[in-house]
């Protein structure tokens, strides 16, 4: 790795040195890293909030329909309703980009890994 270029300013990103590092591989295993590592940059968390807004919205239409049907006026339950949904998906959008984050860095640090087993292997 070129160390100069990678720490120099305008120079590659933190991000951009698991490239460079990847290209150390066989290049069918660094095509299989790129992959992974293609499919966990671009996880936004929006499958994660939409499974958190359908999971809150059945509880809530639920508990609303069926437990205490007649407890609360219409404008309250559209309230509350409002309110779950939007802090469901923001909660779930929150819960998927840190879930995805963690899962980047079990990816960087299996190839870390991956690497030194690799260094090993060549005797350096």
């Amino acid at each position: 790795m070129n160390w100069k270029v990678a720490f120099k300013p305008g120079g590659l990103s933190r991000t951009d040195t698991f490239v460079l590092d990847v290209e150390r591989l066989p290049a069918e295993e660094a095509k299989v890293w790129k992959q992974k590592r293609h499919v966990l940059k671009n996880d936004c968390g929006c499958k994660a909030g939409a499974l958190t807004l359908i999971a809150s919205m059945s509880v809530y239409i639920y508990y609303f329909l069926f437990v205490h049907p007649v407890l609360y006026s219409t404008q309250q339950k559209i309230l509350a309703g409002c309110v779950v949904f939007i802090a469901s998906t923001i909660i779930g959008k929150l819960f998927g980009l840190l879930l995805a984050h963690y899962r980047y860095q079990m990816l960087r640090k299996k190839l870390a890994i991956r690497l030194r087993a690799c260094k090993r292997s060549e005797g350096g």
